[in-house]
């Protein structure tokens, strides 16, 4: 890429793996709490009562 387009183009890709490459440490830990949560929801069946009207519970 450098010697065909140039420093700037090649300093760009060369960031932009770095980006990528340490973007996939904080994506894996996001999946591993989201898969957590889920998890926890469906054992406790909490996900079941996100879609009751929540109005009825103020007096």
């Amino acid at each position: 890429v450098y010697s065909y387009f140039g420093t700037k183009i090649a300093t760009y890709f060369a960031f932009l793996g770095m980006y990528t490459r340490w973007l996939f440490f904080p994506a894996v830990s996001g999946l591993a709490t989201q898969l957590i949560d889920f998890g926890y929801a469906f054992y406790h069946g909490s996900f079941l009562k996100h879609g009751t009207n929540i109005t009825n519970t103020v007096s």
